[in-house]
């Protein structure tokens, strides 16, 4: 079901009176979160929200769950940055994720739009 059905269903359910405004106000605050596997959940509405993209917090995360994170969030956003990211991982990243750019001094790596 995409996030549309989820939340058409959701607004139905408030309409029939199966689901208080109160549950439903709950059930909106985590309708923007996209898992990925069993270690990590995107916000893919934060931007919306704060006017901040999200950004994937690297450390402790394998390049394997980093690539994973950053071909998912790719599909929706055309920035996608990871924190906390050392050399050895980032030369781990590079060959699974196109585009990949490293900033040593600032331990990030990023994929931004092509010119």
């Amino acid at each position: 079901m995409t996030n549309d059905d989820n939340l058409r269903h959701l607004l139905e359910s408030v309409a029939r009176g199966n689901i208080s405004s109160d549950r439903a106000l709950e059930k909106l605050k985590n309708l923007a979160y996209e898992p990925v596997g069993e270690f990590a959940k995107i916000d893919c509405d934060r931007e919306l929200r704060t006017g901040f993209p999200e950004v994937i917090w690297g450390q402790g995360k394998t390049p394997e769950q980093i690539a994973q994170i950053m071909q998912m969030m790719r599909e929706k956003n055309p920035v996608v940055m990871a924190t906390r990211i050392n050399p050895d991982v980032y030369s781990l990243l590079q060959p699974k994720v196109r585009g990949l750019q490293y900033y040593e001094m600032a331990s990030i790596c990023a994929i931004t739009p092509q010119k």
